[in-house]
């Protein structure tokens, strides 16, 4: 299946059903069927910083999971058609390093088995070469079409 190896936020779109401010990749600089390289600049502006914490912003650690299942949703995007993804399972996950308000994230997932109704990838997200968090997690789809 022939895809385009970069994807811009509109593209990104067409894939993900979500919205900001729920939507976490701003663009995909590499794509293939194995990795998909994404990446998003972390705004100040962004409403969970006002809570967590004050003073002190940090990136919450179960957005990060998000934002690496979102990665894994488009790497699913490259080798099958884009069905009703169901996020089943964070196998694991571990937080290295914090993420601050105005850090530009990497984020690169990669298959370790994908089948059409279920498959299981990793993903980690970077900041520079500073690694902040780590994720297993596997999916399973409905089998219908997205619309």
């Amino acid at each position: 299946m022939e895809r385009p190896s970069q994807l811009d936020r509109q593209a990104i779109e067409a894939i993900l059903p979500h919205r900001p401010p729920f939507l976490f990749l701003d663009s995909v600089s590499e794509g293939s069927e194995d990795e998909v390289v994404a990446h998003r600049t972390v705004e100040a502006s962004e409403p969970w910083f006002e809570g967590h914490f004050p003073g002190r912003p940090v990136m919450p650690g179960v957005l990060l999971v998000e934002t690496m299942a979102q990665a894994l949703i488009v790497l699913y995007w490259f080798n099958f058609e884009v069905e009703h993804l169901f996020f089943l399972a964070r196998d694991e996950s571990r937080f290295h390093s914090p993420v601050l308000p105005g850090d530009e994230l990497r984020i690169v997932a990669r298959k370790v088995r994908f089948r059409r109704l279920i498959g299981r990838g990793e993903a980690k997200v970077w900041v520079g070469d500073r690694l902040c968090a780590e994720a297993v997690i596997t999916y399973a789809s409905s089998g219908e079409k997205a619309t």
